[in-house]
């Protein structure tokens, strides 16, 4: 195909580097290799500790990260990890001493990174969420328009959709994600009455059996709803 190959002298450094991890050997007591012992400095432990009180804030209830906890709680541990690689291939040398100290600018470095994925990641989860949000809302809405049932309750859905079956809490997201969208809303209830209704935008037919992307031919028809 005509396109050169790799640069061998922009990858030498690398290639040291790697080497050098790869070969040095660590020290030995009583003929058991001893562990090489790496600190943060004061200043990116302090700057770790503010990174990782910021993440924590974010994940409480109602906050920026709430919805992620699993990936948020993970990120500043992953991010000191990076932070040791990134130390280490500075100076492979320093293996085969007791124990060194990761300066603040390597620790930023690492914290950029952190950054980055932590953003990353988080912004495929949502996709994903989004994605089985909407596929589950339009089996709800062909459900309902097949069944003529225009208004359930969750404990309906859980008894009456296709499997595979939504449980309560699934079922609660996906009608919040539906209201949202103007593909349905919740129902005035008689006074005492505990059960919350839901009815089905009746301008869902019109979406082509509800075929359509989320908000395309209903998030426009703000009048589908018929006054009571």
């Amino acid at each position: 195909m005509n396109e050169f190959g790799l640069n061998d002298f922009i990858l030498q450094p690398y290639e040291e580097a790697i080497l050098g991890l790869l070969n040095t050997k660590p020290q030995e007591k009583d003929d058991k290799p001893v562990c090489h012992l790496v600190k943060l400095s004061p200043e990116a432990r302090e700057s770790r500790r503010q990174w990782h009180n910021l993440v924590e804030m974010q994940m409480a209830e109602g906050r920026d990260l709430e919805d992620v906890r699993d990936i948020a709680s993970k990120a500043v541990s992953a991010a000191v990890k990076a932070a040791l690689v990134l130390h280490l291939l500075e100076r492979p040398g320093l293996l085969m001493e007791e124990e060194s100290e990761l300066g603040l600018a390597t620790w930023e470095r690492a914290k950029v990174l952190g950054e980055y994925h932590l953003s990353e990641a988080v912004r495929v989860q949502r996709m994903a969420e989004g994605d089985a949000l909407e596929s589950a809302a339009l089996r709800v809405a062909r459900w309902a328009l097949k069944s003529g049932n225009m208004e359930f309750s969750i404990r309906t859905l859980g008894r009456s959709l296709p499997r595979p079956r939504l449980a309560p809490k699934d079922a609660e997201a996906v009608m919040d994600f539906m209201i949202d969208l103007n593909w349905a809303r919740r129902v005035s209830v008689e006074r005492g009455q505990r059960t919350v209704m839901f009815q089905l935008n009746p301008m869902c037919a019109s979406c082509a059996n509800c075929a359509s992307a989320p908000g395309v031919g209903m998030e426009s028809e703000k009048s589908g709803f018929g006054k009571k």
